[in-house]
């Protein structure tokens, strides 16, 4: 099995107050972006597409350099949505579209906001597409505590509907397909469901990791 990942970097951070992806990760103080993507790669993701929009290009630049400072950026792409400002699912088909052309037979798609999702729990969900019941119209979706946690893991043949649906439709709208299954993969801890979307939230979390 061949697994992308897609990364939404895309927003503006207006409850942040700064450019979160640029916001240090306690406690090695890694810009967060350069920080999840490390996580995804570490966990085996050979392909990573990272779908920016406000301020892509010098948001670009400076994860580009941090990458190559410390480690290389060898598999990891950068796309940029003209469209960011319209929602999030403008994201998630600019990073479809993105894929399109690659050999994937799942893809994991999650919000890039996720600092404390553990390598581990992306390895697990790497392992669950081997398992027989991950077929071409079933969604794995790790879970803590019966809530839904990222990322969502999607077969690459629902990739072409999601892409013809109307710009004001919503991912989870997968669910509701009559001929989609879902299978809920239990055993995960809260950092699959842990955001950050102001400051407080990431010193929060990185003092909860540190336990």
């Amino acid at each position: 099995m061949f697994v992308s990942g897609v990364l939404l970097a895309a927003g503006a951070s207006t409850r942040f107050g700064s450019p979160k992806m640029l916001a240090p990760v306690p406690p090695g103080g890694r810009p967060m972006l350069a920080h999840v993507i490390d996580t995804w790669r570490e966990a085996g993701f050979e392909e990573i597409v990272v779908v920016l929009g406000n301020d892509a290009a010098s948001l670009r630049e400076k994860i580009e350099e941090e990458l190559l400072r410390v480690s290389k950026r060898a598999g990891v792409r950068f796309v940029e949505n003209p469209n960011w400002e319209s929602g999030m699912f403008s994201s998630v088909q600019c990073g479809l579209s993105a894929l399109r052309e690659h050999p994937s037979t799942h893809i994991a798609l999650a919000p890039a906001d996720l600092p404390f999702l553990r390598s581990s729990s992306l390895r697990t969900l790497l392992d669950a597409t081997n398992l027989p019941e991950a077929d071409s119209r079933t969604l794995l979706v790790p879970v803590c505590g019966q809530r839904r946690g990222h990322p969502l893991v999607i077969p690459a043949a629902l990739a072409a509907r999601v892409l013809s649906w109307p710009a004001d439709a919503r991912l989870n709208q997968l669910f509701a397909e009559p001929d989609v299954k879902v299978l809920h993969l239990e055993g995960f801890d809260e950092t699959i469901l842990v955001d950050v979307d102001t400051p407080s939230d990431l010193e929060a979390g990185g003092l909860a990791t540190d336990e």
